[in-house]
């Protein structure tokens, strides 16, 4: 059974509403296309408890979808909701995700009911346990597993990769039909989430693929930003079990609009797309990809492919426009002159293109979020993107932050879109405030009336 609080009035701030209020998406009806409940989730997982009685009730910091940025304090949020419920003796309680992935030790001791912790991938690792249910002692033996047993914390030693091509394909049937609706652009399609690989041949200071990178014992480094050995980290799905799933997704729930929850896309083998675009051009189908990769990558023969793939939008990370600081601080190398030339092909392509940018990095200063600005009204992109820095755990920019100390050595409540939690003096939380909500502004109109819009906002000159 599975239990999807999307649609709880009480369990999120609506980021759907937030975002286009700050420019950075164009407002759509998505709100009238879906329907909401006002029963509190905590009452609708007790109800769905004392039906179903469960063996396990498991939940991860990230979907299935995605190694998870976005989904990162899920792990938090679902074990306060737990905590409101009334749970058989005999249910055991599994967690995974990347707090455990990156210190086991800190995430049993602040989330100390539950039964056993999974690192890194748990689609397999959960199933053996299932398989075991009855049998503790096998479950202490399986690797990627921690529990607690005679009082000690054990962690158990790493296990392996996950093999995608032995991956079956996701169970969509178990969500809410509504789940496939999805603002875009400022329409409502009916979209999905969709993973092609896992892994990422970059080692980005504030990225939490580094996390599982040194899980996975990957962690040399080939210079200037890129991981050694980076072919043999990546693991695709087949072109057959994409397609496969694709197709299913298209003809049978609908889906017109892919998002790819890729790392960078463009690291998928060459063979691999080729074969799901020849897919799409022989059965002429009416779907959209939305794709996240590094302008790296862009060129003109990539982008003759990502035409093939019926690509509409392209998102890539800026970050910040000051490029020794971002290579220095980020361990990102990516020249203005290639980032320029990127969003240009992709423009003369007809792809749209988005621009990610973050403020409140450590040792950022105000000066380098206004050049950001200028460099995305020079580039010009069809979305303009701003996060707040968030400091994942295990990253060396969160190691550098609680060295500074610009973060605590845990933060809860994390959400690049929603909140900062930065503690810096450098720029204080009331100006990063500020500059999250009229970024897309001042990028649009120029930064002629700073002065009065910062009057505007109560913000000191």
């Amino acid at each position: 059974m599975l239990i999807d609080a999307t649609f709880y009035r009480n369990w999120a701030l609506n980021e759907i509403g937030y975002n286009p209020a700050n420019l950075q998406y164009k407002p759509s009806d998505y709100e009238q296309c879906v329907k909401f409940s006002d029963i509190r989730v905590a009452e609708a997982l007790q109800t769905a408890v004392d039906a179903f009685y469960p063996d396990t009730i498991f939940w991860s910091e990230t979907t299935s979808q995605l190694y998870g940025e976005g989904e990162y304090d899920n792990l938090e949020y679902g074990y306060r909701l737990v905590e409101q419920v009334n749970i058989p003796d005999r249910t055991q309680l599994i967690v995974s995700g990347l707090l455990p992935t990156a210190d086991p030790t800190l995430t049993e001791r602040r989330f100390p009911k539950r039964s056993y912790l999974i690192r890194a991938e748990s689609e397999q690792l959960l199933a053996e346990i299932e398989d075991r249910f009855n049998d503790t002692s096998a479950i202490r033996l399986l690797s990627g597993v921690c529990f607690r047993q005679d009082g000690e914390f054990k962690v158990n030693q790493r296990q392996g990769p996950l093999v995608l091509i032995n991956l079956p394909a996701y169970d969509y049937t178990l969500f809410d039909p509504q789940e496939f609706r999805r603002p875009y652009n400022g329409r409502t399609l009916r979209a999905a989430d969709f993973e092609f690989l896992r892994g990422c041949p970059y080692t980005c200071t504030y990225c939490v693929e580094t996390v599982i990178q040194s899980y996975y014992n990957c962690t040399e480094s080939a210079g200037k930003g890129v991981l050694k050995g980076a072919k043999e980290y990546l693991r695709a799905k087949s072109p057959e079990n994409i397609i496969a799933e694709m197709e299913w997704l298209h003809e049978v729930r609908g889906v017109t609009l892919f998002r790819s929850q890729d790392t960078n896309f463009l690291s998928i083998h060459r063979g691999v797309l080729t074969a799901v675009a020849e897919k799409i051009e022989r059965c002429n189908w009416d779907i959209q990809l939305y794709i996240e990769t590094r302008p790296d990558g862009i060129n003109s023969t990539t982008v003759k492919l990502l035409n093939r793939l019926h690509d509409d939008g392209v998102g890539m990370g800026i970050e910040l426009a000051a490029e020794g600081f971002r290579e220095a601080h980020l361990n990102r190398f990516s020249p203005i002159e290639r980032i320029t030339n990127a969003f240009r092909v992709l423009r003369e392509a007809g792809i749209k293109r988005t621009a990610y940018n973050i403020i409140g990095l450590l040792e950022q200063d105000e000066a380098m979020i206004l050049s950001t600005i200028r460099f995305n009204q020079s580039i010009d992109p069809d979305n303009i993107t701003v996060a707040f820095c968030s400091p994942f755990l295990g990253t060396k920019l969160q190691h550098r932050g609680v060295e500074i100390k610009d973060f605590d050595d845990y933060e809860y409540n994390v959400d690049a879109q929603l909140r900062t939690l930065s503690k810096s003096t450098g720029v204080s939380k009331e100006l990063l405030e500020f500059y999250k909500a009229n970024f897309v502004r001042l990028a649009r109109e120029g930064l002629e009336n700073l002065a009065s819009i910062k009057k505007e906002a109560g913000i000191a000159a």
